[in-house]
């Protein structure tokens, strides 16, 4: 029993080894480091486009080369056909980037990628969402597997907190004109037997002052 088990420890590394490994002599560890080399220029570019009333994205892979190939749902992408259309919002894509069948290294499986497709909410051109962009239900890449019933309840429900919140906002200003007003009221009921005399004493005053100069001119 020991004897089986070291076996299987010698040979299991070799198993996993092999996986990714290619039996031709020629493909050696500088021909593997010149395609890993090469598959770190892996690059993409994602387009949206609308096909009937369906949103979904194409990709187009860029800095591939010949000697290498790569893998998507059991399809190969090459350098003359490198273009993936037909992906819904949200899929996580997956590929396995191998050498092609010609080069050296036939079949090494040089490295994987993955790439997040964002979602696309369709929602986010409603009606409703103009003036409310701030709202996450009118972001367009948020996933939202939503009814429109139930899309149309969530935002009015949001409208009508932020037309409250606004209200609320706007209210202590009142309250503190209200309050401005209330105060000089009260200092006046409180004061206005002084600042009635203080008028009627300085237009007493005033008048003393002006006859008195009068009968000056006079003599």
């Amino acid at each position: 029993m020991k004897k089986i088990l070291f076996l299987l420890i010698l040979i299991f590394p070799i198993i996993v080894l092999g996986y990714n490994d290619t039996l031709n002599p020629m493909c050696t560890l500088s021909e593997k480091s010149k395609l890993r080399n090469a598959s770190l220029n892996f690059n993409y570019v994602l387009e949206k486009y609308k096909n009937e009333d369906e949103i979904l994205y194409k990709v187009t892979i860029l800095n591939m080369i010949e000697d290498i190939v790569i893998d998507y749902n059991n399809e190969t992408y090459t350098i003359e056909n490198n273009i993936i259309e037909g992906i819904i919002p949200g899929t996580v894509m997956s590929f396995k980037i191998y050498s092609t069948p010609n080069s050296v290294c036939d079949g090494f499986n040089i490295s994987s990628k993955v790439i997040n497709i964002p979602y696309y909410n369709v929602y986010k051109d409603n009606d409703l969402c103009i003036g409310n962009e701030e709202y996450f239900l009118c972001k367009e890449n948020v996933n939202t597997k939503i009814s429109e019933e139930e899309f149309i309840k969530k935002i009015n429900s949001y409208i009508e907190e932020k037309n409250n919140k606004k209200e609320i906002e706007e209210e202590p200003t009142v309250i503190k004109e209200e309050k401005l007003s209330n105060i000089l009221l009260d200092w006046f009921l409180d004061y206005y037997i002084y600042i009635s005399f203080s008028i009627i004493t300085l237009g007493t005053i005033g008048i003393i002052l002006l006859v008195a100069k009068k009968k000056k001119e006079l003599y």
